[in-house]
């Protein structure tokens, strides 16, 4: 096979002796390319040049981005099946076959998009030295999976997860840009192509009849991967675009886009399409919902069903329908519990601690809140988006810990320290119960990350460190900011638990040896803190980290995405727990 040393220009006559699959034509003279080749200067005396190589490098293969993500819809939930990656075919699961081959071509970059659960891929980091990437939204179309490795996309194969090669189809080196074909006499659903003489796809299309289709792989080079990307970057919220296929949005620009046919014979490629079955949740919740919020809101704020203006739905909120709405001209926020809810929080609990939270300056927003968990609270204004100034901004972080100092050294009653007492490990397997009920055995897939955050947990409270009132999800979403307040609002996982838990997400940004944290830390002490001290809250960065792992194991157990924090929690245990062995 003659592949990567030909330039792409149209007088390049090397172009020529290809088929229309880049394969060697068969009655082509090798010394006619010979002597093509030494014209050109890519070789001489049966050698590469420098000339040459230069050339060879263009058309190496720089990484591959594997496709996992899966699919399912917000308003479903998903029961207990193993992601399609994960089938075996002779024991081996596909997608480590498939990293195996690409290996074997000498691909080592390699990225796998993870969605719906992700938690079964993590492992292949640690076995392959793949990176995992979470789906910007795997309830849409493939291409949120490609938008997730968009700045990665170079000489790239874009790669299936449960796709099945009977030989390696992989190469370090590649021509041109294509995507593998197939005839298929089952065309349901496929993408069957038109092409012309030069194996360029000229028109896809779904048709009823035998026909080559799109099928397997592709394989993006330089030039396709940035035209592409434009094209990506300047339509990526268009309306409907993220809900379509990869290949959908590929031939909306086909004319810019060039690329080409790689055919396969029949059988060489297989596909395992996943059949999981999926629960509809009540299809009158969000009417259900309406009815209660309209009756609260009446009830709280002394007006009529007429006077309830400019409601609408908030995008924010995992666990919780979150509406906005004004009422004689003052905006207001409306929290609706989620239906698995009861599950997650404790509302008694909450309901004490909001109180504790407005009656003592620490969350001003508060107007109405009940042991259903429908809330109402106070809009604030023109709030400065702080995602970005989180760990950076020294300033405001440290106003940050000035204010959970102050929470902290609320006094409780010994009937609310019983109510709200909290055990993180205790709440984290509880869970973790939950989604075993989907997602198989959890306890034993991570039970050696089990074992040594209980340990962990275990010595930290022989720290004797005196529990206090905690909020126990302090992060940039959960903190309002505007030139008038500052608040820390949802107080859905609060408790009665140590101090450090609150800082799972204050001081798990930073490396565990900068000195940014002995700073917040002496602000929340008011004076330095000892060894003893700072270990245990960076400690506690593995306790919050597996409480919330345990708790995206289970939000996706009901079908809820995560995104990527899962992968940032585990991680993020992980860290912590390596930091502490080695000091």
């Amino acid at each position: 096979m003659m592949k990567n040393i030909s330039n792409r220009n149209s007088d390049d006559k090397t172009n020529d002796y290809l088929c229309a699959d880049n394969t060697l034509c068969a009655n082509v003279n090798s010394q006619d390319i010979l002597q093509c080749l030494e014209l050109k200067g890519y070789v001489n005396d049966f050698k590469l040049t420098t000339l040459g190589e230069a050339e060879m490098s263009l058309r190496k293969v720089k990484n591959a981005v594997i496709l996992a993500a899966g699919n399912g819809e917000l308003s479903q939930k998903a029961v207990y099946s193993l992601p399609k990656g994960l089938y075996r075919i002779n024991g081996e699961p596909i997608i480590e076959r498939q990293i195996n081959q690409l290996k074997t071509a000498g691909i080592e970059s390699i990225y796998v998009v993870v969605g719906i659960k992700k938690e079964h891929y993590f492992y292949l980091e640690d076995k392959y030295g793949v990176e995992i990437l979470a789906s910007h939204d795997s309830n849409k179309g493939n291409i949120c999976s490609i938008i997730s490795a968009l700045k990665y996309l170079d000489n790239t194969y874009i790669c299936n997860c449960d796709n099945y090669f009977e030989e390696n189809p992989f190469e370090t080196y590649e021509y041109r840009a294509f995507h593998a074909t197939q005839d298929k006499d089952n065309t349901f659903r496929e993408y069957s192509v038109s092409k012309n003489m030069d194996a360029r796809i000229t028109g896809i299309s779904i048709i009823d009849k035998p026909a080559e289709c799109l099928f397997g792989h592709a394989y993006f080079d330089r030039d396709f991967s940035e035209k592409f990307r434009y094209h990506l970057q300047n339509e990526i919220n268009t309306f409907r675009t993220d809900v379509m296929f990869w290949q959908e949005f590929y031939y909306k620009h086909i004319t810019d886009l060039d690329l080409y046919t790689k055919k396969y014979r029949k059988g060489f490629i297989h596909e395992f399409d996943s059949i999981i079955q999926l629960q509809e949740i009540d299809s009158l919740f969000i009417e259900n919902v309406s009815v209660m919020a309209i009756d609260q809101i009446c009830k709280t704020l002394c007006c009529t069903k007429a006077d309830i203006e400019n409601v609408m739905l908030s995008p924010k909120g995992l666990s919780n329908l979150i509406t906005t709405f004004s009422v004689f001209g003052k905006e207001y926020v409306l929290r609706f519990p989620g239906i698995d809810s009861s599950i997650v929080f404790n509302r008694n609990k909450e309901v004490i601690i909001q109180k504790i939270a407005y009656e003592n300056n620490i969350d001003n927003t508060y107007i109405h809140i009940d042991e259903s968990g429908l809330k109402i609270a106070r809009f604030v204004p023109n709030c400065v988006d702080i995602s970005a100034l989180y760990y950076e901004d020294m300033s405001l972080m440290k106003r940050l810990v000035e204010k959970v100092r102050s929470l902290h050294r609320v006094e409780l009653n010994e009937i609310q320290k019983e109510t709200l007492r909290y055990n993180p490990i205790e709440a984290a397997d509880e869970l973790l119960k939950e989604a075993c009920k989907t997602k198989g055995n959890l306890f034993e897939m991570f039970a050696n990350m089990h074992n040594s955050v209980t340990k962990l947990f275990t010595q930290l409270e022989k720290d004797g460190i005196d529990k206090v009132v905690s909020h126990n999800d302090i992060n940039p979403a959960n903190i309002l900011l505007n030139n008038d307040s500052f608040e820390i609002i949802d107080w859905e996982f609060g408790g009665y638990c140590d101090p450090a838990f609150d800082f799972g997400r204050i001081i798990d940004g930073y490396d565990f040896t900068d000195n940014r944290i002995d700073e917040l830390l002496e602000v929340y002490f008011e004076r330095k803190p000892t060894l003893i001290e700072r270990n245990h809250w960076i400690g506690y960065v593995a306790i919050h980290g597996w409480y919330y792992f345990c708790w995206a194991l289970y939000k996706e157990s009901v079908g809820f995405e995560t995104l990527f924090w899962m992968h940032y929690f585990y991680k993020r245990i992980n860290n912590v727990l390596r930091y502490l062995e080695s000091n």
